[in-house]
């Protein structure tokens, strides 16, 4: 929906009463990990420990869940820019990360020791068999529990000697009775299902915090303003380990620097739950937004929203580093600017001819 004037002359209180409104319902302390699919042994103590210092709300049927880790930027309105950032391939090299799980799959010692020798293609044909369309979600998801368990179960068949593609078939062929069992009965099935150890501890060695994009996290989480906001909106599997939870508690993005002050876990489109943002932080619509995100797709879904609903002093960052996955992907619009040089790029959207335009990150 095109942009029509009236919506360009309304003030921040009339887009403020027209955004959806969330009831926010506390998850409570003595639920929390069971919840998020934390409680499990092969859960380190100290990302429980992480995890417990943030209070935690679902939202819109559980589709979303919200994490405020500073209470303080609640109780004192902030006068910044709200800074949002995407989490995979923005902030944190999550193909890299895939990439590596696959290579370590393929050289761990202990399993070769079992007979089972992974090819680094066949943990990556895994791991995009684990992207499902689920009920109720509007884009295919990767599931990082379905993915350990598809390895765990393909590990098991080449133990038993089974040749490479019989044993993918016998794999294959077990995920179609996951995928109709998670259909019949819901994703708390997947706690049925046994995994591998050696699998398991393979894919925990593979440290998050290794993977974080150094330059970009040194301005988002250190080069902007104090008195701004710092949210992460990142949209996967969110419970479990390996899922997005994981990710963010182990990566060392939340108290680093001027640290994040809220994170939204969405399991399906990032733009549906901006408005929890405002709702959270009112003064936002008038100090402006900046969204940074890898994937042109979501750059476009964001400049659309922003359209759609009159919002002011918005822009949206696509960051751009070598190595993901859509590095050579292009989205329906035109940036109005391009920077950087060698490892990272960056193009500039600006959804309204107020967009804050200064303190850019630097190439």
């Amino acid at each position: 929906m095109a942009v029509d004037q009236g919506n360009e002359q309304r003030g921040p209180s009339e887009i403020r009463s027209e955004l959806k409104k969330y009831d926010l319902e506390p998850i409570p302390y003595d639920a929390l990990l069971h919840t998020l699919g934390l409680e499990k042994d092969i859960v380190s103590e100290e990302l429980k420990t992480s995890v417990r210092k943030s209070a935690w709300y679902s939202t819109d049927n559980g589709r979303v869940i919200v994490e405020i880790r500073n209470h303080d930027k609640l109780k004192n309105p902030p006068q910044g820019l709200l800074y949002i950032s995407d989490l995979d391939d923005t902030l944190f090299g999550a193909t890299a990360w895939h990439n590596e799980e696959f290579r370590r799959l393929s050289t761990d010692p202990k399993l070769r020791k079992r007979g089972i020798n992974f090819f680094e293609d066949q943990g990556r044909d895994l791991y995009d068999h684990s992207k499902m369309t689920l009920p109720g979600i509007g884009e295919p998801r990767y599931t990082p529990l379905v993915n350990t368990i598809l390895d765990s179960i393909y590990a098991w068949a080449l133990e038993k000697g089974q040749p490479p593609e019989q044993a993918r078939e016998a794999t294959l062929s077990a995920f179609n009775r996951i995928k109709d069992d998670i259909a019949s009965n819901g994703e708390s099935c997947l706690d049925n299902y046994p995994l591998d150890e050696d699998v398991v501890e393979c894919l925990l060695g593979n440290h998050t915090v290794e993977f974080v994009y150094e330059h970009f996290a040194k301005y988002f989480l250190e080069g902007t303003e104090e008195r701004s906001t710092r949210a992460m909106v990142t949209r996967g599997k969110i419970e479990g380990p390996f899922g997005q939870v994981y990710k963010v508690h182990t990566a060392g993005v939340l108290d680093r620097g001027l640290g994040t002050d809220v994170v939204l876990y969405t399991n399906d489109l990032k733009a549906d739950a901006l408005p929890i943002l405002y709702q959270l932080f009112p003064n936002a619509v008038n100090n402006g937004t900046r969204i940074f995100d890898d994937n042109p797709t979501e750059v476009d879904k964001y400049v659309s929203w922003a359209g759609d609903h009159g919002v002011r002093n918005w822009e949206v960052i696509r960051v751009i580093h070598p190595g993901i996955k859509r590095v050579n992907f292009l989205g329906s619009n035109k940036p109005d600017t391009t920077w950087g040089k060698g490892d990272i790029r960056y193009e500039l959207y600006r959804a309204s001819p107020d967009a804050p335009k200064t303190d850019l990150p630097t190439s």
